[in-house]
């Protein structure tokens, strides 16, 4: 029952100790006192996760259960301290076997992952001097057993491995909160941590741009061209052909002149792509000048039909006598011919 003017969640009257079981791999993050962070960070290599807002007795969250159960009202320091009802279990509760993001461990913007391995205790901690920050003498009174993690075990926000909404889920001010939509991306890094040393890849944009843009090239890439060949068959025919052959070449060639040249005075070719020397040093006018002469058909499957090799040959023949087909090879063009004549 909650007291009528005793604003605790409607979860409180649900915790129970949280009893072995097997793991569900349940994720959630959980701040802990970045001001007294060795502490935290000592007692956690020691298979211990301590919690604050634990200073005296009347704070065990068992405690604070029961006098709920028994109708009491609880005051602000109890309240506070009820915050961390998730340790004790219930239905959305933290269990054996739950994972957590410790964030901003072992240093700021960085985040271990531990695995809950038994039931929630209470015990504060004697504070030394240093650690005595808020004049409590003892504090940090919530404990969970813990796997230790290794001192290298650890992630940067910033790393590549770590998903954008992963990464956004870390300004959650809450104390505790579910991960559950991020369990993929956490599986990933949880089996990292268990090698001992994850390493760090910094995250970048431009980095992680590219490999978005690859990734979903890949995802697609046979699909997409399956469909532009269907479209293109479709769409186009014979001559039609040319534009989207001009537009192929113009991206291939970049900062070439493709000129379309087909019809009855083409003298062979379709399109000419002219360019200049591509190893010409930079800065250096070109030595060479080039022509591609191209004959667009729109053909399937094996061809022996010579014309479009012949029309190649009328074409070389067009440009060298007008002195601008240097870069052509008319052998290569004889032999491909000749090839076409051989076939069976």
């Amino acid at each position: 029952m909650i007291h009528k003017d005793n604003p605790l969640p409607d979860r409180l009257e649900r915790a129970q100790d949280s009893q072995p079981r097997e793991p569900d791999m349940k994720y959630y993050a959980m701040r802990t006192d970045r001001w007294n962070r060795p502490l935290v960070l000592r007692e956690l290599r020691q298979g211990r996760l301590r919690q604050g807002w634990g200073y005296a007795p009347r704070l065990d969250l068992r405690m604070l259960r029961d006098r709920n159960d028994r109708g009491e009202q609880l005051d602000e320091e109890e309240i506070a301290a009820w915050k961390n009802w998730r340790m004790l279990g219930g239905d959305d509760g933290f269990a054996v076997g739950t994972r957590l993001l410790l964030s901003n461990l072992p240093n700021d913007g960085q985040f271990v992952l531990v695995e809950m391995s038994g039931a929630y205790d209470y015990q504060p901690v004697q504070l030394s001097k240093a650690e005595n920050i808020n004049d409590l003498g003892e504090d940090y009174g919530h404990i969970l057993p813990v796997s230790a993690p290794s001192k290298r075990a650890f992630f940067a926000y910033q790393d590549e491995r770590v998903t954008a909404p992963l990464r956004r889920s870390m300004t959650s001010r809450s104390r505790i909160w579910s991960l559950a939509d991020h369990s993929r991306n956490l599986d990933e890094l949880w089996q990292l941590a268990q090698s001992g040393d994850v390493g760090a890849v910094q995250w970048d944009r431009a980095g992680a741009l590219a490999r978005v843009v690859s990734d979903a090239d890949a995802a697609v890439r046979d699909k997409w061209h399956e469909v532009f060949l269907d479209r293109l068959r479709q769409s186009f025919q014979n001559a039609e052909l040319e534009e989207p052959c001009k537009r192929l070449l113009e991206a291939i060639f970049r900062g070439a002149d493709v000129q379309w040249t087909a019809g009855p005075t083409e003298h062979g070719a379709d399109l000419v792509v002219s360019y200049e020397d591509p190893v010409a040093r930079s800065g250096e006018p070109p030595a060479l000048s080039w022509l591609l002469l191209v004959q667009v058909k729109a053909w399937e499957g094996a061809a022996h039909d010579l014309s479009a090799v012949d029309q190649i040959d009328e074409a070389f023949q067009y440009y060298r006598n007008r002195g601008s087909a240097r870069g052509l090879d008319h052998d290569a063009v004889r032999r491909g011919k000749s090839g076409v004549q051989d076939a069976p």
